[in-house]
């Protein structure tokens, strides 16, 4: 009988660190520098393979995030309330590699490129 391999975790690879979410605080020190946006079930926010503009924090709903291939979408992520999204894409000028989209009404708050890249990065940490 073989013994069990224990198993190996990489750092970041659990859901809770691959997709953080802000506290309450956090969010609120967010909001200082971006603003208050509501948006209606199915809009679009990003689209694939555009220059992403703006960072989506959700203070309440849901955003989906989609790979889209030959026209038919994927669901690959959710984005709950506190999760944020766009950030890499951003901060690293890659064009984005998913669409997201509001699953429902929801509320954000956005902050475009130019805030973000001088003022995302200590505000969080």
């Amino acid at each position: 009988m073989m013994d069990s391999i224990p198993e190996t975790r990489l750092p970041g690879s659990s859901p809770d660190e691959m997709f953080p979410v802000l506290t309450a605080e956090q969010q609120a020190r967010v909001l200082t520098h971006g603003r208050i946006r509501k948006v209606a079930s199915g809009e679009i926010l990003v689209e694939l393979n555009q220059q992403p503009t703006r960072v989506f924090i959700v203070v309440q709903g849901k955003l989906e995030a989609l790979r889209v291939s030959d026209n038919r979408e994927e669901l690959f992520a959710i984005c709950g309330p506190g999760m944020f999204t766009g950030e890499l894409n951003l901060l690293s000028g890659r064009r984005a590699l998913a669409r997201i989209r509001a699953a429902e009404p929801s509320e954000l708050i956005e902050i475009d490129a130019k805030r973000c890249s001088t003022s995302c990065k200590p505000i969080v940490g």
